[in-house]
């Protein structure tokens, strides 16, 4: 697992070896266990104490007690339950044989996509940009397709994880390039994971 910093209130963890391919349940478990792991990693790095129960918790699912170690928001994303876990936020995306979780002390977004060669349709892009896309998103896509199509999707996909309202408003409800100045938004590289492509969305405290 490698990971990238992006500051010291937001890390990315990225696992290039997900097996995208097992049982529904087996991603769900290496999943939790990714989460657990990249949770423990950013508390090591700010030098925190580590609430091992609370993560062995978060790696199985189910807290001490029985009760699930994640609770959900109106539009289905995911929290830590156990209290001593307040405060501490992640997102987690997966995409052909890999996955990444950003965690951060307030809400934060992320999506991966690792596009493959049949995915290169420019035509597809175009006709999903005007259709999805706001205005000055599709009229970049359609100048470049193949080089501006996934960077503004993970972006997209990120932010609608960080605000954690999901699709529901429509894609085409904002742009990327048009955000409230304190939201960040933005593509980043992970090394070893040169032929995907990463997005992270935040809002830096003031």
């Amino acid at each position: 697992m490698l990971d990238a910093s992006m500051t010291e209130s937001v890390r990315v963890y990225f696992q290039n070896d997900f097996d995208t391919k097992a049982s529904a349940e087996k991603r769900a478990q290496s999943s939790r266990r990714f989460v657990a792991d990249s949770l423990r990693r950013y508390l090591e790095h700010a030098g925190r104490e580590i609430p091992k129960a609370a993560i062995d918790g978060v790696a199985k699912g189910a807290l001490p007690d029985g009760s699930p170690a994640f609770v959900y928001g109106p539009h289905g994303k995911p929290f830590f339950a156990d209290p001593s876990l307040t405060g501490l936020y992640f997102s987690l995306s997966h995409t052909t044989g890999a996955c990444v979780c950003a965690v951060s002390d307030a809400p934060v977004g992320c999506d991966i996509e690792r596009p493959k060669i049949r995915d290169m349709q420019e035509d597809r892009f175009v006709k999903i940009a005007k259709r999805f896309f706001a205005p000055d998103e599709a009229e970049r896509i359609m100048h470049d397709p193949v080089h501006a199509f996934f960077p503004i999707w993970t972006k997209k996909e990120a932010f609608v994880k960080w605000t954690g309202k999901g699709i529901a408003e429509g894609l085409s409800s904002f742009s990327v390039f048009d955000l409230p100045e304190r939201i960040v938004c933005e593509n980043v590289t992970l090394a070893g994971a040169e032929d995907a492509v990463c997005a992270i969305c935040y809002a830096p405290e003031a």
